[in-house]
């Protein structure tokens, strides 16, 4: 099956590409895919810390309501 994702250049420094390179050796990716590997983890831990945040914020109106505090 072939892909056709679209082609990007990337202009990396070249420490941050030896740290890719590193990591993709240790994980047994290739280079292309440790860089999509990266990315991808990047962004679900952002979802997943804009959930928590909701859910903190929403624990501490709970927790404000029990206590009859007003929110700040």
């Amino acid at each position: 099956m072939s892909r056709s994702w679209p082609v990007y250049s990337l202009r990396v420094p070249e420490e941050v590409h030896e740290k890719i390179s590193k990591a993709a050796r240790q994980n047994k990716r290739s280079i292309n895919s440790e860089y999509l590997h990266r990315v991808e983890s990047s962004l679900e831990q952002e979802s997943t810390l804009a959930q928590v945040l909701v859910e903190l914020q929403r624990l501490s109106e709970k927790i404000d309501a029990l206590e009859g505090k007003k929110p700040d």
